[in-house]
């Protein structure tokens, strides 16, 4: 016997609860208490039943749980309920009462719009996320985007039917991670058969704000599965599983783990062997019953104060909320010794960062003798152009210093009206500040062509004549070489054609300075070169008949050197592949050649990713190298993602890397009836990461720009702060980067006597 279920008159095991089509029993088994309550709760009672309660063998008069101190309190409940007939049932359980601090999580998809809202099919079924405030109000959070996406099917190679979520439900593991039960459907909102209707993910419990998909879960119901709801029943040691039929009618069973998973074999999976995990469903999810779940009425779950606070510092806003230098100590006539000296900004994710200061002239001049002093200064925000290059996209900015001296150099993707496949040029800037690589600031004036396939017909080292597109160039060193990366297109009919280039003909190449050239003349460039597989052959699925390669960067990891770019191929007929981002080390010696095997390491398959993962760009910091990425299509639902890897690990495999669960950069809503790209973030991506002048990262990336220079992508520039949980936030604004009220900053400063040294003694 159970002893956590009692019957007076009929007493039946546990064991009979799934089985037995007694009312009692299956009543107890339809009665829970959730794990974890806040403070005020009234606990469920069945419609037409009364309940008696005890809390730690107390009476509990009233039928509601209170808290009134700081710390959680473990309760130990007995409740015992008395149907009409005199027949009475109890069942024991253990709950978590939160203390004061306490809020409620809600979980909900929306109603899909457009992009213009940032809320197209894609993004809008997906699990979101809103937090109770102070008085009780529901806030979205993450900017009311989604925050876990759901996995699609792959339906082919290198192609995945995408599925979005319905109805979400939080609850509680039984090891108290957070867990969201939802709807699996199609972009277009259908349910997914019955088999696969049901999908389940788990927030690590140590990051609450990490949502992992464990895989789909078969109910067992022919009938359909609609808003699944689950609860753990702490009495039973099960959770209970409930939801709605195709006919409204309520259906439940018991599931004795919903975070035991298996993988099952799944052709043209890319990742986990070629395996598909899913919740275990034989001998794990009893038979589905109809009836309805007596638990509490709401379907918001309460939350701990801290929990609160990690998703509020995740998916809030981080803004600056401290500035302070350290206390520096110089020699008389040393003032210049001060100019390292740089403000700690603190965050409110507890995070930091540093900035340089420019250090008031006055305050300087002060420091001739010995003594304390306070100088002051302004924290340096160098200002950039709301739109830094117009039709501009695929930017990438790269430091370069040779001989003592630091260039910065600008190339990017012509995107004027929008027909990148008809660019006749290969652009580059080079100066020697940023900001003079803007437009505004002479950057359009000081662009000359390395590259130009009317002018120059520009001839590959295999023969062909370039006709067009020249995408995504990117500036490394290579092999200690100036090197710069991009795709270039030849016309399909005629490689000897300067015009005429079709996107499906784009494969990458490779440009390099000659020792000692000068990077804005471009006869001190070698010609392109076709990056190809080590046997030679060109980049691609051998088994396909046409494939196309674009995007390629390059990246060391330790002392190997690897390029990483995204690759298609192009069946005779039917559909594409979908766009995966591979890898294979290379030699910089030979830079034009592989020397191992191509494989893939981003796989595009939640629904936010929209079958796209292209614009890798790689970053390192704490240990772990980041792969930001862009997916979607080339418009207004570009999205940025990332994934990561400790550096020690084998970048090739990918089981390697850890992806997000939501992207890194997104869409910023427009208003009702207003349309201004400028004004409003929109398509973000395709970045590239560099240093400013004062050392910190800088991200350069476009948007889309129709009817803001015109139409075609634009390029702007951001600073880049890096998150207390790893993230890089790609979006952080001026006053998020350093508040107004921390701007000024004060700075004690010691002036000693001059050295003896330097006194001459």
């Amino acid at each position: 016997m159970d002893d956590t279920l009692r019957i007076t008159r009929l007493l039946l095991p546990v064991a009979l609860i799934g089985a037995a089509p007694a009312t009692a029993p299956t009543m107890a088994a339809r009665w829970v208490v959730p794990p974890v309550l806040a403070s005020g709760s009234r606990l469920p009672v069945p419609d037409g039943l009364a309940a008696t309660w005890r809390a730690d063998d107390r009476p509990l008069e009233d039928g509601v749980l209170t808290n009134r101190g700081t710390v959680d309190r473990v309760v130990r409940l007995a409740g015992r309920l008395t149907q009409a007939d005199g027949t009475t049932l109890a069942k024991r359980f253990t709950v978590r009462v939160l203390g004061h601090g306490a809020r409620r999580l809600n979980a909900y998809a929306r109603t899909p719009t457009s992009a213009h809202d940032a809320n197209q099919p894609t993004v809008a079924r997906s699990v979101h996320l809103a937090l109770s405030d102070a008085d009780g109000r529901m806030t979205p959070l993450n900017d009311d985007y989604g925050v876990a996406f759901a996995k699609g099917d792959y339906i082919g190679v290198d192609r995945v039917a995408l599925r979005g979520v319905a109805d979400p439900s939080l609850f509680y593991f039984a090891d108290g991670a957070l867990g969201v039960i939802a709807t699996r459907v199609d972009m277009d909102g259908t349910p997914d058969p019955a088999a696969t209707a049901t999908v389940v993910f788990r927030s690590d419990p140590a990051r609450p704000t990490d949502f992992e998909e464990l895989g789909t879960l078969d109910l067992r119901s022919a009938d359909g599965v609609v808003k699944p709801r689950a609860v753990w029943d702490s009495a039973t040691r099960r959770y209970l599983v409930s939801w709605t039929d195709r006919d409204a009618r309520p259906r439940w069973t018991t599931v004795a783990d919903l975070a035991r998973t298996e993988w099952q074999r799944a052709t043209w999976q890319p990742d986990n062997g070629g395996r598909r995990r899913r919740i275990v469903s034989a001998g794990n999810v009893g038979d589905a019953r109809i009836g309805a779940v007596a638990a509490t009425g709401t379907d918001t779950l309460a939350i701990s104060a801290d929990t609160a606070t990690a998703l509020t510092r995740h998916f809030g806003r981080i803004v600056n909320t401290t500035a302070m230098v350290a206390p520096q100590k110089i020699a008389t006539g040393r003032n210049a010794d001060l100019a390292g000296a740089r403000v700690m900004l603190g965050y409110s994710d507890g995070s930091a960062a540093t900035r340089a200061v420019d250090w008031d002239a006055a305050d300087l001049a002060r420091l001739t003798r010995p003594g304390r002093y306070l100088v002051h200064g302004t924290v340096r925000q160098r200002l950039y152009p709301a739109i830094f290059a117009y039709n501009r996209a695929d930017p990438d900015i790269y430091r370069w210093k040779q001989n003592g001296r630091v260039r910065y150099l600008l190339t990017a993707t012509d995107d004027t009206d929008n027909d990148n496949v008809g660019s006749v040029h290969l652009p580059l800037r080079v100066a020697d500040r940023i900001a003079d690589l803007a437009d505004d600031h002479g950057g359009r004036a000081r662009e000359i062509d390395l590259l130009n396939r009317r002018t120059r017909r520009d001839r590959t080292t295999e023969g062909r004549v370039i006709a067009g597109c020249y995408w995504a160039p990117e500036i490394h060193e290579i092999g200690g070489r100036l090197s710069i990366l991009f795709a270039p297109c030849f016309n399909p009919k005629d490689d000897q054609s300067n015009e005429g280039g079709a996107w499906s003909r784009v494969a990458s190449h490779l440009i390099q300075l000659r020792d000692g050239g000068d990077p804005a003349n471009p006869a001190d460039w070698s010609r392109p070169a076709a990056i190809r597989k080590a046997d030679g052959t060109p980049l691609g699925r051998a088994e396909m008949p046409a494939n196309i390669s674009l995007d390629m960067s390059f990246l060391t990891v330790g002392k190997r050197a690897y390029y990483i770019w995204s690759q298609r191929y192009l069946p005779t007929s039917g559909t594409l592949g979908d766009p995966l981002t591979w890898i294979a080390p290379v030699d910089p010696a030979h830079p034009t050649r592989l020397t191992g095997a191509p494989t893939p390491i981003i796989a595009p398959q939640t629904s936010v990713e929209e079958n796209l993962a292209e614009g890798a760009f790689a970053l390192t910091h704490n240990g772990r190298l980041t792969l930001v990425y862009s997916s979607s299509g080339v418009s207004p639902t570009y999205v940025v993602n990332g994934l990561s890897a400790p550096l020690d690990a084998d970048p090739t495999r990918i089981d390697a890397w850890r992806k997000w669960p939501a992207p890194l950069q997104k869409s910023v809503p427009m208003p009702a009836g207003i349309t201004d790209y400028r004004g409003y973030e929109q398509g973000p991506g395709h970045g590239a990461f560099t240093t400013d002048e004062d050392g910190n990262p800088l991200y350069v990336y476009h948007t889309w720009g129709n009817g803001v220079g015109g139409d075609g992508r634009d390029a702007r520039v951001r600073r880049v702060h890096w998150a207390a949980d790893g993230r890089p936030l790609l979006d952080m604004t001026r006053d998020e980067e350093v508040a107004p009220a921390n701007r000024r900053v004060t700075m004690a400063v010691t002036v000693t006597p001059e050295r003896p040294e330097r006194a001459g003694l």
